[in-house]
């Protein structure tokens, strides 16, 4: 059970400690975004994944929040290619995430050495970053 997986037993000298790895996880990782800010190495993607394609499958999901009200997809999708485009130097300088000219991912924060985060959450990941970030603050 998936459950299961989020659960780990440590032990420290005498004691036994039950841990909830996902939150686990979530506190680590803000830990090293804060502690690294803005000197992050570079995860590179062996193929350039075109934002375009990455927000359109986004949109599958049903937690992508997209209605029909929203507006065609197509049309969302390539505003946020543009959109992300204009942010790039400042996603680039910060958090090592490079979008390219041609509106292609070509490069992640490199958070961890020798980790790969799971690809699969990586089209919400990009629907969220335009949609979700204050980029005015």
């Amino acid at each position: 059970r998936s459950s299961d997986l989020q659960w780990a037993l440590i032990q420290y000298q005498t004691k036994l400690y039950l841990l909830n790895t996902t939150k686990l996880s979530q506190e680590l990782f803000y830990q090293i975004f804060i502690y690294d800010f803005g000197n992050f190495g570079i995860l590179r993607l062996s193929e350039p994944a075109p934002v375009y394609d990455l927000v359109m499958l986004a949109f599958e999901n049903p937690n992508s929040g997209w209605t029909e009200e929203d507006g065609p997809k197509e049309g969302l999708a390539e505003y946020i290619v543009q959109f992300l485009k204009s942010k790039s130097e400042l996603m680039k300088d910060y958090f090592s995430l490079e979008v390219d000219e041609a509106g292609n991912l070509t490069g992640l924060p490199l958070v961890i050495d020798n980790y790969v985060p799971p690809l699969e959450g990586l089209p919400l990941f990009i629907l969220r970053l335009a949609t979700e970030v204050n980029w005015e603050a």
